[in-house]
């Protein structure tokens, strides 16, 4: 297989994360492929209450593919739009999921370069995801 027939791209549908799907079709336009989409969602503070919990996740869910179908109506007439997928949880193991799931070669993804405190704080999905990832990544950066 050769590296970017099966991109998948990771948004959060941030500004950074449009332009990690905008990078991502403009490689798959040069390499002739498809693009896969994927948005991880967390439901934080879910309620306890089993009825309450199934309602926040399925708004949440709701919530997540209707942003996702925007970002696809997009880009939709370029013919590089491949599979769009949303999952709930850890976003550097369902981004990893994804790419098992969609068998990605290549994988585009947004950082938003935090360093010293703030990393240490927030995490960084991009480089966990980049450690880990069995494909090869682009990383798309934050301009300052």
């Amino acid at each position: 297989m050769s590296i970017g027939q099966n991109i998948l791209v990771a948004t959060d549908f941030s500004e950074l994360g449009q332009r990690a799907v905008k990078v991502a079709f403009e490689l798959a336009e040069k390499l002739d492929s498809k693009v896969h989409l994927v948005h991880v969602f967390t439901v934080q503070d879910v309620p306890e209450s089993p009825a309450i919990a199934s309602d926040t996740l399925r708004d949440a869910e709701l919530m997540a593919v209707g942003k996702l179908r925007s970002v696809a109506n997009q880009y939709r007439e370029t013919g590089r739009l491949g599979e769009t997928k949303t999952h709930n949880g850890d976003a550097a193991s369902m981004i990893l999921l994804a790419v098992e799931e969609l068998s990605a070669d290549l994988l585009v993804l947004g950082t938003h370069g935090r360093r010293g405190i703030p990393r240490m704080l927030l995490g960084s999905t991009a480089e966990s995801v980049l450690r880990q990832a069995p494909c090869t990544v682009v990383i798309v950066k934050q301009t300052p």
